[in-house]
């Protein structure tokens, strides 16, 4: 976003092959900002018609606290509301921040979900501890819970393997989908 305010203030052209965040949506701030990859709401929207698709009524949903994390999680709960399903809790945790996470967690699994949508886009540990967490509060793959995840790790298979190696009981499928709204 730094970029993109800089060649803003210069009256340059930017084009990111790689930012979904809203914010740069915003043609007023960002004039000449211009993307190849599609925002963050159309992958909102796309976890929404996931959930139906399933037939799924019900969700907790799990979030980095980050100006990306919480748009994202709004986009989620608007489309949910007008897709009509709930969202039984919503909790938001620090960057890798393990007694964050573990808070979140606990308010996920006092809420009576069994589907939750998980948004981050951090670093490549994040996925092994939000599984690892869920195991240990019970509403894990090991449980009959459901997880579904939008992070942008470009190796997701490690991030999972690492938890599964902290763990070594759970299982895990990676799905690598595309979705045409």
């Amino acid at each position: 976003m730094a970029t993109s305010t800089l060649c803003s203030l210069k009256g340059l052209p930017s084009v990111s092959y790689a930012s979904t965040m809203r914010a740069l949506s915003n043609k007023q701030r960002f004039p000449g900002f211009s993307r190849t990859a599609p925002s963050s709401s159309s992958a909102a929207l796309a976890m929404v018609y996931i959930v139906l698709e399933f037939e799924w009524r019900r969700v907790g949903l799990l979030h980095v606290d980050t100006e990306w994390g919480q748009p994202m999680v709004m986009d989620i709960s608007r489309f949910a509301e007008d897709k009509g399903v709930e969202i039984l809790a919503t909790g938001a945790y620090l960057n890798d921040d393990i007694v964050s996470i573990d808070n979140a967690m606990e308010r996920l699994r006092q809420s009576g979900a069994r589907i939750f949508i998980f948004v981050d886009v951090s670093t490549k540990f994040s996925l092994g501890y939000i599984l690892d967490s869920a195991e240990r509060h019970g509403i894990g793959a090991s449980s009959k819970h459901v997880w579904l995840a939008w992070e942008e790790n470009k190796n997701p298979e490690a991030a999972l393997a690492l938890g599964a190696e902290k763990t070594g009981i759970y299982e895990y499928t990676y799905i690598d989908m595309y979705i045409h709204i």
